[in-house]
C-alpha cells in the first residue's frame, strides 16, 4: 500500500516537468510573430539582472587581476594608478641621479690617481653654460668662480683625466671662462713657443693600461692648435734605445700634457688621441691629435681650483 502511494507521488512530480518540455518544444515550432508576448518576461528578467551585471563583472575582473582603465571608471582606482606611476617615475629619476653621481665620483678618483698632488686642491664639478667670443678665440663659460677658489690658470678637465683647457681672464664671483686646448689662442702666452703645447706619448700605453716602466720610452711632441678642433706638430724627440732605432708614434696612441708652463695639477692629463701621422722629407714624424671628447659637446667639467674660496673651500658649484 505504501509502495503504491510513493509511485503515485513520483508520477505527479514528473507531470509538470513533462508538460514544460512539451510547451517549450511547441513554442520553438511556432512562428516568431506569435511569440511577441514573451518579451514581457524578458523585461522582468532585465529589471532584476542589469543593475548588478556591471558591478559583478568588474568585481570578477578585479579579483582575477585583469582590471583596466576601460573596465573600471573608478576615481579611487584612477588616483591609485596615477600615484603608482608617479612612484615609478621618481624611482627611475633617482636611479639616473645615482648613476650620474657615481660617474662624477669615479672621475674625481681617476683625477687623484693620475695626479697625487691634488690632495690639497679642490675639484669642482661645474656645469658648462655655453660658449662666448673672447678676442680671437672662443671660451667656455662655466659655473665656478672666485667663491669656490677658482683663479686664472686653473686647469679644467672632463671626467677627471681629459684636459679641456684652463681658466683665463678675470674670474667672476660665481663664473669663469675656460680657453680650450684646441683654440688658436691656447698654449703658451708669449715667446717663440707662443701657441704651442708640449705633449708626450708613452710608448706601449693602451686604453686603461700603462707599460711596466712608463718613464723608459716617452716620445715628446710639439703641438699647435690647427683651428679645426685638433692639434698638430712634430715628434720632437724620443728615448734612446739600445739598438738606436727610432720609435714611431702609431695612429691611436694617447697623447698627454707634459709642459712646465702649465700647473703641476695638469701634467699627464690626456690631450687626445693620434688621428693621423706622416713623415716630412727630413724624416721627422708629424702627428695630428684629436680630443677624445669634443669640448663643444661637453656639458659638465671639473675645475681643479688652486685658490681659497670665500664660501668654505671646495665642493660642487652652486
Amino acid at each position: 500500500m505504501l509502495r503504491g502511494h510513493a509511485h503515485l507521488r513520483q508520477g505527479h512530480q514528473r507531470t509538470p516537468l513533462a508538460l514544460t518540455v512539451v510547451m517549450l518544444v511547441l513554442l520553438c515550432l511556432l512562428p516568431a510573430r506569435w511569440l511577441t508576448w514573451v518579451s514581457w518576461f524578458a523585461g522582468l528578467a532585465d529589471t532584476a539582472i542589469i543593475p548588478v551585471q556591471a558591478p559583478v563583472r568588474n568585481a570578477a575582473a578585479w579579483l582575477a587581476g585583469r582590471v583596466s582603465a576601460g573596465d573600471v571608471d573608478s576615481p579611487e582606482l584612477a588616483a591609485a594608478r596615477e600615484e603608482a606611476e608617479r612612484s615609478r617615475t621618481l624611482y627611475l629619476q633617482t636611479l639616473e641621479e645615482v648613476s650620474v653621481l657615481r660617474e662624477q665620483v669615479e672621475a674625481l678618483q681617476s683625477g687623484r690617481a693620475l695626479s697625487p698632488g691634488l690632495m690639497g686642491m679642490a675639484q669642482l664639478v661645474a656645469p658648462v653654460l655655453g660658449e662666448q667670443q673672447a678676442g680671437a678665440g672662443r671660451v667656455l663659460k662655466v659655473r665656478a668662480g672666485r667663491s669656490q677658489g677658482v683663479v686664472a690658470g686653473d686647469p679644467v678637465t672632463f671626467r677627471g683625466v681629459h684636459l679641456v683647457g684652463r681658466v683665463v681672464g678675470d674670474v667672476d664671483m660665481h663664473f669663469s671662462r675656460v680657453q680650450v686646448i684646441t683654440d688658436k689662442a691656447a698654449g703658451s702666452a708669449a715667446g717663440p713657443d707662443r701657441g704651442r703645447i708640449n705633449g708626450v706619448v708613452i710608448l706601449g700605453e693602451t686604453d686603461g693600461r700603462l707599460p711596466p716602466d712608463p718613464m723608459a720610452e716617452r716620445v715628446q711632441c710639439l703641438l699647435t692648435p690647427t683651428g679645426d678642433g685638433r692639434l698638430s706638430g712634430d715628434v720632437a724627440g724620443w728615448a734612446a734605445r739600445a739598438d738606436r732605432s727610432q720609435p714611431r708614434v702609431e695612429v691611436g696612441a694617447i697623447v698627454r700634457l707634459s709642459d712646465e708652463r702649465w700647473p703641476a695639477s695638469a701634467q699627464m692629463l690626456v690631450l687626445g688621441r693620434v688621428e693621423r701621422e706622416d713623415t716630412k722629407p727630413n724624416q721627422r714624424q708629424t702627428i695630428v691629435v684629436a680630443p677624445i671628447f669634443d669640448p663643444a659637446k661637453i656639458r659638465e667639467v671639473i675645475v681643479r681650483a688652486s685658490g681659497e674660496g670665500t664660501n668654505g673651500g671646495g665642493g660642487g658649484a652652486p
